[in-house]
C-alpha cells in the first residue's frame, strides 16, 4: 500500500460476528513500516501466542485500538451495522488518521471517508488485518474469561460464546443471560 502512495495504513479485522453470546469486536492497528514481528492470523495461534502477539503489537504500532458492541445492539442493529459500528468506534479511537484501511474479507462493511480496501484472507497476507484480529481477540476472548465468572454454568472461558453442545445445554437448562444475543437464541430457547 505504500508503494500506491499510502503512507499511514490501518489493518481491521472483526472477532466474535457468529457467536450466541457477548460482544462483537473489531480491532484496527496502524504497524510501522517494516514492523519487525511476524504476524499471523490469530485463528492459527495458541492462546498463549497470542497473548506474546498481542504484547509485541501493542508495544510496536504506531496506534491500535479495539471496540465492541454489545449483545443488545447485535440484537436491534443486526450483524452488519453492529460491524459498522463497532468499526466506527475503533476508527475514532486512533491517534493517527488512516490514508487507507484493510478489511479482511470480500465486503466493505465501513461507512467511512477513508479508502478502503478488502483482501479475502486479508488475516493471512496483510501484517495489520492480522495484528487487529489478534488484538480483537485477545481482547474479546478476555471479556469473555470475566463474564465466565459472572455465570459460571455457561463454561464461556472455554467457548467463549460460541454455540458448543455445553454451552446449547446450559441456554436449556438455564435460560439466557443478559449477555445472550436474544436474536440467535430463536430456535434454541423457546
Amino acid at each position: 500500500m505504500r508503494d500506491e502512495g499510502f503512507a499511514v495504513v490501518a489493518g481491521m479485522d472483526e472477532v466474535g460476528r457468529g457467536p450466541l453470546a457477548g460482544p462483537m469486536s473489531v480491532g484496527v492497528v496502524i504497524l510501522p513500516a517494516g514492523f519487525a514481528e511476524p504476524v499471523v492470523d490469530s485463528k492459527l495461534l495458541s492462546p498463549q501466542q497470542r497473548m506474546e502477539k498481542a504484547i509485541a503489537i501493542r508495544a510496536g504500532a504506531l496506534s491500535f485500538a479495539v471496540a465492541h458492541v454489545e449483545p443488545e445492539y447485535i440484537d436491534t442493529h443486526g450483524v452488519t451495522a453492529s460491524l459498522r459500528e463497532a468499526g466506527r468506534r475503533a476508527l475514532a479511537q486512533l491517534e493517527l488518521s488512516p490514508d487507507i484501511i484493510l478489511l479482511d474479507g470480500r465486503h466493505n462493511f465501513l461507512a467511512a471517508d477513508t479508502p478502503v480496501r478488502t483482501l479475502i484472507k486479508g488475516d493471512q497476507i496483510s501484517a495489520s488485518i492480522a495484528a487487529a484480529s489478534i488484538l480483537a481477540k485477545v481482547e474479546r476472548d478476555d471479556l469473555m474469561r470475566e463474564y465466565a465468572h459472572m455465570y459460571p454454568e455457561y463454561g464461556f472461558e472455554t467457548h467463549v460464546g460460541y454455540g458448543t453442545p455445553r454451552h446449547i445445554a446450559a441456554l436449556k437448562k438455564y435460560g439466557a443471560t443478559p449477555i445472550h444475543r436474544q436474536s440467535f437464541l430463536t430456535k434454541i430457547v423457546a
